[in-house]
């Protein structure tokens, strides 16, 4: 589910820098904000999941900090930053593909290795067992 968003996100970051309709660019950034939060409650779900009990508090704290100071730091960046359309159209074009690749490649990965020695035998289980 992770890689299949991080894959969305930017099949749909990709689409809205390249796509000049202005219906099917609501319709794409709409997609990058699907996909992207799907990313997110993974993510946030594995940290949650990964942390014992008595740390978890600080684990979600400390992420959501960070996620807050980041988005600070990006939106007063853009803020002073001239000609921020064009960067972030330029963001868009090589960010977009990059994430593609990037879920692909997790998601041949998480499908393909497992506990048996054959890719189709891990592909299978990893399906069934999502199923």
């Amino acid at each position: 589910v992770l890689w299949t968003g991080v894959v969305g996100a930017g099949v749909c970051a990709t689409l809205l820098a390249l796509v000049p309709v202005y219906g099917l660019a609501l319709v794409c950034a709409f997609g990058v904000g699907l996909f992207g939060n799907v990313t997110i409650i993974s993510i946030t779900s594995l940290l949650q999941s990964m942390s014992p009990t008595y740390l978890r508090g600080r684990v979600m704290g400390t992420t959501s900090v960070l996620n807050t100071t980041t988005n600070v730091l990006i939106s007063l960046a853009l803020w002073r930053m001239p000609d921020a359309s064009h960067w972030i159209w330029v963001a868009l074009v090589v960010l977009g593909p990059a994430l593609v690749l990037l879920g692909v490649v997790g998601v041949w990965r998480t499908l393909t290795h497992g506990p048996f020695e054959q890719r189709m035998q891990n592909t299978a289980w990893r399906l069934q067992r999502f199923y």
